[in-house]
């Protein structure tokens, strides 16, 4: 075997294994991506079932009918938002919160009894809430900063990510891709649920309103 033949094969050699090597690379960065993005998606479903969740153990403790619950998602959003003070949040101090509640259901009257477990599931549930908000966005920036490292991994990622795997779904309606990291940025203090983790807030809501 002559020397030029060795070292050609031994070119060729080092051009497979270079190749096999980028390829198992690749690979592995784009099995990192679908991991990162499927944790992404289950935290955003998350997040929404958090809210759900919370808003629904208001709604029992006060006996709302289905069409009265409107009324109500107006002093949610405003506990979530941090608008009441600490004073008007505590049990058995009345204040703006219980009056807020008492405007939009007179049938509550001076029962501080509902009152005092609201602000417990407010307290709560605003707490659980930003908690689970906090927990998406952290990994969100991990995901970022993955995407955008390292010079090989980024010229990988820069065509790849986000990709379709990554689903941003609010009750029937989905976005995927871009679409969907930009959805889940989006930081939510509102009322109802699949209208709030669409637009990232709600409309006012007139207490006055009879319904």
């Amino acid at each position: 075997m002559s020397k030029g033949l060795i070292i050609g094969l031994g070119i060729l050699g080092l051009l497979v294994a270079g190749a096999v090597g980028l390829f198992m690379y690749a690979n592995t960065v784009y099995n990192q991506g679908v991991q990162y993005e499927n944790e992404l998606n289950a935290l955003y479903q998350d997040n929404q079932n958090v809210y759900s969740t919370f808003k629904t153990k208001v709604y029992e403790a006060l006996g709302i009918a289905n069409l009265k619950m409107d009324k109500l998602d107006q002093v949610i959003k405003d506990a979530v938002e941090g608008r009441y003070k600490d004073k008007d949040m505590k049990p058995g101090t009345g204040g703006a919160l219980f009056s807020s509640i008492k405007e939009a259901y007179p049938d509550v009257g001076n029962n501080t009894a509902i009152y005092d477990k609201i602000v417990d599931i407010l307290n709560e549930g605003r707490t659980e809430f930003k908690n689970s908000q906090t927990r998406l966005l952290d990994r969100i920036r991990a995901y970022n900063v993955w995407r955008e490292s390292g010079l090989i991994r980024s010229m990988i990622t820069e065509s790849k990510f986000p990709s379709n795997h990554l689903e941003a779904r609010i009750g029937k309606k989905s976005v995927y891709g871009k679409e969907a990291l930009d959805q889940m940025k989006t930081i939510v203090t509102s009322s109802d649920t699949q209208k709030s983790f669409d637009t990232g807030t709600d409309e006012p809501i007139n207490f006055n309103d009879k319904k």
